[in-house]
């Protein structure tokens, strides 16, 4: 059942990778998928801005920088620009009007090991958007947010990690692990048993 969710998944954000990116406007903001390439136009809310820690890159570790977007059509979402290095400080201005290209993504849990969002602390490790919400002021649009795309050059910060999604499909190294395992498990039973019967039979 995963093998099968997650190979749908690949299939589905590879797909819609391929298309021409959908125009997002007041009438169809709420009609789109997950992993659905969208072009929205308006500006950024720099100093709004805050970061996810605890996140890497070739090896070094930094943050995701998330601002929200405010669209020509007045509805606000929160946009993961990519990774920047630790000392990365943003502008406080306001942008200017631009066309972005992004895709979809709908929230999910932390995973079990991922520490709390501490929003009093300005600590954030997950995008929680009713959080976001709360501590920006800024009613968020969407039961989303986008992940920027763009250049993956180092030189450029932030770098996009949406144009660098990588899904890992692991099962059938899983499948073979866990046989592997079944196997190791049945000889040494087998082998166990041969020894207790010499012993019984003594």
């Amino acid at each position: 059942m995963r093998l099968e969710w997650k190979t749908n998944l690949i299939h589905s954000y590879q797909q819609g990778m391929e298309k021409a990116a959908y125009a997002l406007t007041k009438e169809n903001f709420e009609k789109v998928d997950e992993n659905q390439k969208i072009s929205v136009k308006g500006r950024y809310l720099h100093n709004k801005s805050i970061f996810l820690t605890m996140k890497t890159r070739d090896g070094k570790v930094g943050m995701h920088l998330l601002t929200p977007f405010k669209s020509d059509f007045n509805s606000t979402f929160w946009v993961n620009r990519g990774w920047v290095p630790q000392n990365f400080q943003y502008p406080l201005d306001q942008g200017e009007n631009e066309i972005i290209e992004s895709i979809i993504v709908f929230p999910k849990k932390p995973g079990y090991f991922t520490p709390k969002n501490n929003a009093a602390a300005n600590q954030w490790f997950y995008v929680d958007l009713e959080a976001l919400s709360l501590i920006s002021g800024i009613p968020h649009g969407s039961k989303y947010y986008l992940e920027l795309l763009g250049s993956t050059l180092n030189s450029i910060h932030p770098v996009p990690i949406a144009s660098k999604k990588v899904f890992k499909n692991n099962h059938l190294g899983y499948a073979i692990t866990w046989f592997s395992l079944c196997v190791l498990v049945l000889i040494y039973a087998l082998a166990f048993g041969r020894k207790r019967k010499k012993v019984d039979d003594v």
